[in-house]
């Protein structure tokens, strides 16, 4: 069985971002690590959005970043300037390069490709598809629901639109985190969009709740929502989907050192 100082399952946005960290690191140049991932990372599959107000190690590949930003319900609605923040948004396909990019160029990096199966926390040993890998230090960012059967669980879950329309339908300097008008339906939903140019704009509805939706009642807030903004003529770009747990799980419980 092959020992690795440094184990990580998961290559989304959590692994890779500790990939990045200890790759800048130099007391992590001569550690031998093992990054696990199933899927092969290269599509545009998700947005990554987040706030800075200074230099970031993601700025060579932010996509987009604004300054203004609103809130809105069925009755009112908020502008204001996010100074000295400001809102950034990578895409995911650019992130995976990026990063991966230095992985690759890393000799004390080992990427695999492969399905993590089970973690065992009492013999520090990770078994894959492809093998058993040994290390004192495993990170892990894999979704299990069943490990949260105990503790609240709340799911922050969406599917996003990117379109293009016929007219001009969007402030490219502003974004609008949450408009609260659409019909919540005894839970919390929103549309939250990213303007990219007066035509174009990533239009995404999210809920948080205990369950997740069927696609076609995502879409279908989607194509309401649009039709009351009276944006009619327009193509879909790409698409995205994600969900994000959120709970009170003491991870910490299950740390390996």
């Amino acid at each position: 069985m092959e020992r690795f100082d440094y184990i990580i399952c998961g290559g989304g946005a959590s692994g890779l971002l500790l990939s990045n960290a200890l790759l800048s690191d130099k007391h992590f140049n001569d550690k031998k690590i093992l990054l696990i991932e199933k899927d092969s990372k290269t599509d545009n599959d998700k947005t990554f959005g987040f706030w800075n107000d200074k230099q970031s190690v993601l700025d060579n590949i932010v996509f987009k970043e604004w300054e203004y930003a609103e809130f809105r319900d069925s009755n009112s609605h908020n502008s204001f300037l996010l100074s000295p923040y400001k809102y950034k948004m990578i895409k995911s396909n650019e992130f995976y390069l990026y990063i991966g990019d230095k992985i690759s160029k890393a000799s004390n990096f080992t990427y695999l490709n492969s399905t993590v199966n089970e973690i065992d926390q009492v013999n520090n040993k990770v078994k894959t598809n492809d093998g058993e890998f040994s290390s004192s230090i495993i990170f892990s960012s894999i979704y299990n629901e069943v490990s949260f059967k105990k503790y609240p669980l709340l799911k922050q879950h969406f599917i996003g639109w990117t379109i293009e329309t016929k007219d001009e339908s969007f402030d490219y300097n502003k974004i609008t985190f949450m408009d609260f008008s659409v019909d919540q339906k005894d839970e919390i939903r929103f549309m939250y969009i990213l303007p990219f140019s007066k035509n174009k704009a990533l239009v995404e509805y999210t809920l948080f709740s205990g369950d997740i939706i069927s696609n076609d009642e995502y879409e279908k807030e989607i194509k309401t929502y649009l039709k009351k903004k009276n944006i009619l003529n327009y193509s879909i770009v790409e698409k995205e989907k994600g969900m994000i747990p959120m709970t009170c799980y003491p991870f910490f419980e299950n740390n390996t050192d």
